[in-house]
């Protein structure tokens, strides 16, 4: 069946094909990549504190915003630089804490 996803085909379950949409590879891609992503997180969680583990995860988010920024150049309002800040001063603040 997995290779039928990712080709692109189609599968037969109870004697009828069902065809599978073009994005089912994008899906299980995803879907494979969010799996590796929890692993890796029982990983990390197993060898660092839980708060670290939560500052380490609450600071992803900004990063991934600011990934995408460099690499897409949407713009940055100021209400999302404010955002951004205040997610990342959250995180350093409840790491001290």
């Amino acid at each position: 069946a997995i290779g039928a996803l990712m080709a692109g085909g189609y599968v037969v379950a109870s004697g009828a094909p069902i065809i599978l949409p073009d994005s089912t590879p994008i899906l299980v891609i995803n879907g494979v990549a969010f799996w590796a992503y929890l692993q890796l997180s029982w990983l990390v969680l197993a060898r660092v504190t839980a708060v670290t583990h939560s500052v380490c995860n609450a600071m992803r988010r900004p990063v991934v915003i600011l990934a995408g920024w460099l690499q897409f150049g949407n713009e940055i309002t100021s209400l999302n630089a404010c955002g951004i800040a205040l997610a990342c001063g959250g995180a350093a603040l409840y790491g001290h804490l």
